[in-house]
């Protein structure tokens, strides 16, 4: 999943849509919990919200540290961490809640260095062979590409063979774009049901007047003001903003909203290619947000670009997050893009395609009435597929 990479408050829900069929007593394991930041950070305190508002008992059990969560009916339980001599514990204090249903929250990553994780693993093996409660594993990411460099293989080789495992222990999988959902499937024919659920907005909006808007444009300055989530996180190409800056002229500015201190060193070289082309004062940096100044900042852009290697995708909470502020998106049509952000909501370039990219981006700064259609219809694509009262009625039922 694509991170945030911000921090903030809990955001408002829409109501739910129909009521459960029964309530369930639903335990989630994540690596990261609030106020963690990240992708999945934000997932699993969004989906544990609506999943409460629906009427479920929620816990979250994290090895996020002080994470606390004052939202009425969601628990929040520390561990000391994920390692093989910790499995037995995690699993006892999971069993210890009594839960109807485990939602296990995976990216490698988030349970080992390098996204090496046997605890992992071993912990999804004990809940279900101690057959206390459903285990739904959540699939936010798999496995790393495979690589001729052994540095590189031998991580990717154990994320394939922990998702194997896990996906074995899983009653259910839950994967939140096409490519990764047939990558489950491949890994385990037949085993487990594998269900496609995208994920929802990290940044609800907020109220934000055409003043404060007009302020923040004017610090900014350009005629026009595009703006991207992360641009230097793993997967993003950022090569391709100084392109679009290059083409477009002065009058563009980008807002570069977001950030980790790992993302130093992509900083640097990214500086420097741009001093090259001339076009470092068409880039401008907020580092950290907390959520109601990123809402600000994109309620003040007039396009949001998606810039991500596997296209416009399901899995990205950023992505979801400028379609629920209604802003007009170009992304590339990509492996991961599945069909309902392939009809309306969204202006795609075929995949790589800089040319094209720019292409689309020109021509909605040239029509603001397109532009208003289009933002249109993203708000209308949020409300019926990335909501989290549309999710959270998914989650339920794939639990179920």
């Amino acid at each position: 999943m694509v991170s945030a990479t911000i921090a903030g408050s809990p955001a408002g829900y829409t109501p739910p849509v129909t009521p459960p069929v029964r309530p369930m007593r639903i335990v989630f394991i994540s690596g990261e919990y609030p106020p963690d930041i990240g992708g999945v950070a934000d997932y699993t305190r969004h989906l544990a919200h609506a999943l409460a508002d629906r009427g479920h008992d929620v816990s979250v059990v994290t090895s996020a540290r002080a994470a606390r969560d004052h939202r009425p009916g969601v628990r929040v339980h520390d561990v000391e961490g994920w390692g093989l001599s910790r499995a037995a514990a995690d699993a006892r204090l999971v069993r210890e809640l009594r839960p109807d249903v485990i939602n296990f929250q995976y990216v490698p990553q988030l349970y080992g260095r390098g996204g090496v994780a046997p605890g992992a693993a071993a912990l999804a093996m004990l809940l279900r062979r101690s057959a206390c409660a459903r285990v739904v594993t959540t699939m936010h990411e798999i496995a790393s590409p495979l690589s001729r460099n052994p540095r590189w293989l031998g991580p990717a080789l154990a994320h394939r063979a922990q998702a194997l495992l896990i996906l074995s222990a899983s009653h259910r999988a839950i994967c939140t774009n096409p490519a990764q959902a047939r990558f489950a499937r491949r890994l385990t024919p037949g085993r487990p049901d594998v269900r496609q659920i995208p994920v929802g907005a990290s940044i609800i909006p907020e109220p934000v007047t055409d003043a404060e808007r007009a302020a923040l444009r004017a610090s900014v300055g350009g005629a026009h003001l595009i703006g991207e989530f992360s641009p230097l996180a793993v997967g993003k190409r950022p090569a391709d903003l100084i392109t679009l800056a290059r083409s477009n002229g002065s009058g563009m500015r980008f807002l570069m909203m977001g950030g980790l201190a790992a993302d130093a060193g992509q900083r640097t070289l990214f500086d420097r290619a741009a001093k090259l082309e001339g076009v470092t004062d068409n880039f401008v940096w907020t580092g950290p947000l907390l959520a109601a100044d990123a809402s600000r900042c994109l309620a003040a852009l007039d396009v949001y670009v998606h810039t991500h290697r596997g296209g416009a995708s399901g899995r990205s909470t950023t992505l979801a997050s400028a379609l629920a502020h209604g802003l007009p998106v170009v992304a590339y049509d990509g492996p991961e893009t599945p069909d309902y952000l392939r009809h309306g909501g969204i202006r795609l370039a075929s995949f790589g395609d800089v040319d094209a990219l720019t292409y689309e981006i020109a021509c909605l700064l040239e029509s603001p009435a397109e532009r208003a259609r289009l933002a249109g219809e993203a708000r209308a694509l949020y409300d019926r597929k990335l909501a989290w009262s549309v999710i959270a009625q998914q989650a339920e039922e794939a639990m179920s």
